[in-house]
């Protein structure tokens, strides 16, 4: 390496370190947070988790962030042993509210102290998918679009809790009687928690 391409390095990595970090205070963490499982026709039982951030409250507009994560059992054919091997997917999404009978009670000061009601969105999401077909040192990583439309019905049982039923069209390359890609129905329960 020559040596004022040493020096340039040096001086974006000097720069780099005198940035002013975001305080924790400016950074924006999901409003509600879903978790739970799901079941899809191709990759069967998974479990997900969802960040979900209210962006235009006078729409009720919404963004998610959503993590799958899929158990996938092998048999490695050196060895004869069986293994697992989690495959996932991460998608961002928008979602619309269409519908909110959701009432909230209030104390003296302000505070929100019950809340019940129903609520349904619609919207969709997109991202990447991550899978393996055998044992690590056997297969490569897979990597494929994942994608889907959403239907989600919210049922708020308190201040903080509240229970989730996604239903969601996906797209999974990859998959499907030719291998190239499918649509299907996967089915979701969660909790929902506001922290």
């Amino acid at each position: 390496m020559k040596f004022k391409t040493f020096i340039v390095f040096v001086l974006f990595a000097v720069a780099a370190f005198g940035q002013t970090a975001t305080p924790v205070g400016q950074v924006t963490l999901p409003s509600y947070i879903m978790f739970g499982g799901s079941y899809n026709q191709f990759t069967g039982a998974s479990a997900f988790v969802s960040g979900v951030v209210p962006e235009v409250s006078s729409v009720g507009l919404y963004g998610s962030a959503t993590t799958d994560l899929v158990p996938v059992k092998f048999v490695d054919k050196a060895t004869g042993k069986v293994g697992y091997l989690i495959s996932g997917s991460g998608r961002l999404g928008q979602h619309k509210t269409v519908f909110n009978d959701t009432k909230s009670e209030k104390d003296a000061s302000g505070n929100i102290v019950k809340q019940s009601g129903n609520m349904l969105l619609i919207g969709g999401d997109f991202g990447a998918s991550f899978s393996q077909s055998g044992a690590p040192a056997n297969t490569g990583v897979s990597i494929g679009l994942a994608g889907s439309f959403t239907v989600t019905y919210v049922r708020q049982l308190s201040v903080h809790w509240a229970i989730g039923v996604p239903i969601r069209m996906l797209w999974m390359s990859g998959v499907g009687p030719s291998g190239t890609g499918a649509w299907n129905p996967v089915a979701e329960f969660g909790l929902v928690w506001k922290p």
